[in-house]
């Protein structure tokens, strides 16, 4: 069988990318994943404000995370852009082998992949938890208003709104500020 995560896709397709830290210079590991997104051919790019949220499912005292989206056209392949991901997560000090739901340098999901939808043992297109997740939702909806959810055909604006309430959507929009320049 195919490795699905190689299936053609269209020349360019809108790549949506979760970012995260809680630890370290978050600052510049963030800068440095943005700018190796460009340099690997993320073209058109948006990026959202900055998030603050608190650090779901670690332990109490657990520093919050600073969260963002990130977009444009790309043309690598999932498993390219996967292992991108990775790369840079340990390029920034992550250890490629970590404990789940611990605090993190860099933390990089595809929330989503075009319109695809795909999962195997290593990856899940649209991300299974971004739907669930306001500090993804959220800072998608940004800069991505209109972009269409795959498998459920409702745009990502309009989902956010039917799906948290007001008051959850204002405290996380209270935290917001822009990445600085380094």
């Amino acid at each position: 069988m195919k490795d699905k995560s190689q299936i053609q896709m269209p020349k360019e397709q809108r790549l949506i990318l979760s970012l995260g830290a809680n630890i370290g210079d978050i600052n510049t590991n963030l800068s440095m994943a943005i700018r190796e997104f460009e340099r690997n051919g993320l073209c058109s790019v948006k990026l959202s404000k900055l998030y603050t949220s608190e650090a779901l499912g670690c332990q109490p005292g657990t520093p919050d995370f600073i969260n963002a989206a990130l977009s444009g056209t790309w043309t690598k392949s999932l498993r390219e852009t996967h292992e991108l991901c990775k790369k840079l997560e340990v390029d920034s000090g992550r250890p490629s082998q970590h404990q789940r739901w611990s605090s993190r340098t860099l933390d990089i999901d595809i929330a989503f992949f075009g319109n695809l939808q795909f999962h195997d043992d290593t990856i899940t297109i649209p991300h299974a938890e971004a739907l669930n997740r306001l500090f993804v939702v959220l800072p998608v909806a940004e800069i991505e208003p209109d972009f269409e959810i795959p498998g459920i055909g409702e745009r990502i604006l309009q989902y956010m709104n039917r799906t948290f309430s007001p008051g959850q959507i204002q405290t996380i929009r209270k935290t917001a500020k822009r990445l600085e320049k380094i």
